[in-house]
């Protein structure tokens, strides 16, 4: 992390191929990942977001698990790198 670096943002999208199902998601409680879904059915998309502010100078990881209620591949993992 670079000490004082702006916010970023990353759309996720997340689809199957049965829409309709219910979306959540859970993370590894890093205080510097905040993450917005826009809608709380399948397909929807998944705003993934990093503040670096306060963040001493290194490297830091988290990782997301969003889950599709029904879905036979629930959950699936994605890694964040700051």
């Amino acid at each position: 992390a670079i000490q004082g670096g702006a916010s970023v943002s990353q759309d996720v999208s997340i689809t199957g191929a049965a829409g309709g199902l219910p979306v959540a998601f859970a993370t590894s409680g890093a205080a510097w990942l905040q993450i917005a879904l826009a809608g709380a059915q399948t397909p929807s998309i998944a705003r993934v977001s990093v503040n670096p502010a306060g963040l001493t100078p290194g490297n830091y990881s988290a990782s997301i698990a969003f889950t599709a209620e029904g879905a036979s591949n629930s959950a699936a993992p994605v890694s964040v790198f700051l």
